[in-house]
């Protein structure tokens, strides 16, 4: 119990993961809001949230020289409620008075703010002006008014930024909630500093390697395209090869090798591929050149010196025959690649040299 004039004045946050529901039975005997804490609100978007106000169910009064009563509540009104932002409407459970529910159960009133703020503020104190009423003895019903504080933030929405960004094999939002492994614009949602929703934009680069080694002849080859190569032995501890860091090695003895590479600083290692080496006597890069590689249209194939003969065969990265031509008596020879882009292969043998292997790379 309390003195009238001790009436409390409480202070309020409403929090939505706890929303208030009027129920027959208050949520508490005493006095005070419940929750005590408002969820915060953001300009622009849907706001509802409720609070419980329990009033008191009785009280003590001292009157000289008649002593000291206790005296139970008849009623309570909230005549006003202010301060309440604009674009927000308030709704009481019982637009007239509040009750107590019998000797036990004190007076509650409901209270529901529902609507769409237009506008930020850090702080709004929203005032409940109330009338306690309880009749008194000697003097009959009596009145006694009283102020109860709560409080709301609303904050600024729509904030919104960009992330231009890359990764190797997978991004995970800000927010934690998404896992993307394909390139594209994505779209995420935070909370910004003002705990309202902030928009996030991604350009996202996922860096893709085709770690794909294909052989011909004597030679491998890296399908893709990289920053760098290391080839690799895989039945010696996996030791990397001095030396050779090209898109294709010429192994010279059989064995387990492997590729290594590394694009945009991100890293990815083929199957170790089994070869057997044949020890052919291609022409070497001293005998052949072939440019422009990589090439739009055509390439050249130029030899030191004339060949008699010389076989040529066309493959895409896959292994596949595409052409096969044979020239005679030739010291050049002019190829026109298909149209798709990608990575070929050329064998050449000449009338005095098993078949070599050389890699062109086709550009849009």
């Amino acid at each position: 119990m309390k003195k009238i004039f001790l009436f409390a004045i409480a202070t309020i946050f409403i929090s939505l993961s706890s929303q208030s529901q009027c129920l027959p039975i208050p949520p508490s005997m005493n006095e005070g809001i419940y929750p005590d804490t408002l969820s915060h609100a953001c300009i622009n978007y849907l706001y509802y949230d409720t609070t419980v106000v329990v009033f008191l169910l009785d009280t003590t009064l001292t009157m000289p020289p008649f002593g000291t009563f206790v005296i139970p509540a008849d009623s309570v009104i909230i005549d006003s409620i202010t301060g309440v932002p604009v674009g927000i409407t308030t709704t009481q459970s019982s637009p007239g008075a509040a009750y107590p529910s019998g000797p036990t159960i004190p007076a509650m009133q409901c209270i529901e703010f529902v609507g769409i703020p237009i506008s930020p503020q850090a702080t709004t104190e929203i005032k409940l002006y109330c009338t306690y009423y309880a009749t008194v003895p000697f003097v009959g019903v009596q009145s006694f008014p009283d102020t109860l504080s709560l409080y709301l933030s609303v904050g600024q929405n729509g904030s919104s930024s960009i992330i231009n960004t890359t990764a190797c094999d997978f991004y995970t939002s800000p927010s934690g909630l998404s896992t993307w492994y394909s390139s594209g614009t994505y779209a995420d949602t935070i909370a910004n500093n003002e705990g309202c929703d902030s928009i996030i934009t991604i350009n996202l680069t996922i860096t893709e390697i085709d770690s794909t080694v294909v052989q011909n002849g004597d030679t491998l080859f890296a399908v893709d395209t990289a920053d760098s190569y290391q080839w690799y032995n895989c039945v010696s501890n996996f030791t990397a090869l001095a030396g050779e860091t090209n898109s294709y090695f010429s192994f010279t003895s059989s064995g387990d090798y492997a590729l290594v590479l590394e694009k945009n600083g991100c890293y990815d290692t083929s199957a170790c591929i089994s070869v057997v080496y044949t020890h052919s006597n291609a022409l070497t890069a001293n005998d052949i050149q072939i440019f422009p590689n990589p090439t739009q249209d055509y390439s050249t194939i130029k030899f030191n010196t004339v060949q008699e003969e010389a076989k040529l065969e066309i493959r895409n990265h896959l292994g596949q025959l595409l052409s096969s031509e044979t020239y005679y008596n030739c010291s050049s020879i002019q190829i026109y690649l298909p149209i798709i882009q990608g990575i070929y292969f050329i064998q050449m043998q000449t009338s005095d040299s098993p078949p070599s292997f050389y890699k062109i790379i086709k550009n849009q």
